[in-house]
């Protein structure tokens, strides 16, 4: 029993210094998960088009699963968060979709795809004032981009919604009183 324990405690500083390398291999040299146990672009886009199909079947819990997997694998790659978001936002866990949106957000800021789903996930929450303040910021990123026209008058038609909604209900309670 007591060479267990000495093994152990043998180990325990090797192990220390394995995860201290691997932790600086993902934190600070950008090297994914995936690289280390040699996964090719192949391998992840068969992943991908696993759960791209799923997903487009609606089976969302097991197009989360590959989605998850290719995030574990692959932690740099925005398609693979915004795909794993897109399901967590589709199960209605939406905090989750919120945090991996911001993920994919930090990964590139000049993209508002992922603030506008935000601001889906924060309405579905009844987080209307951060919703509009997400949509918000999804118009004024989208001013003067063409390419994202079709999200910038989405935005815009969500916010309008959002004041309809908001008018006919601070009305109903004035017609109450």
């Amino acid at each position: 029993m007591s060479q267990t324990v000495a093994a152990a405690s043998e180990l325990d500083p090797k192990l220390k210094e394995l995860t201290a390398e691997v932790a600086d291999l993902i934190l600070n040299k950008g090297i994914t998960v995936g690289q280390m146990h040699n996964l090719t672009d192949q391998d992840y886009e068969a992943v991908y088009n696993l759960g791209y199909n799923l997903y487009n079947q609606a089976k969302y819990e097991e197009a989360l699963k590959a989605f998850t997997f290719l995030t574990f694998f692959n932690h740099l790659e925005r398609r693979y968060i915004k795909a794993l978001a897109s399901c967590q936002q589709m199960l209605k866990r939406y905090d989750a979709a919120i945090q991996s949106y911001a993920i994919a957000t930090l990964l590139d800021a000049s993209d508002p795809e992922p603030t506008l789903h935000t601001a889906e996930c924060l309405i579905a929450l009844g987080m209307i004032d951060e919703a509009c303040e997400a949509l918000e910021l999804v118009i004024e990123d989208t001013a003067g981009k063409p390419q994202y026209a079709a999200l910038r008058q989405r935005a815009e038609a969500m916010v309008e919604l959002i004041r309809e909604h908001t008018k006919k209900s601070a009305q109903a309670n004035q017609d109450k009183k």
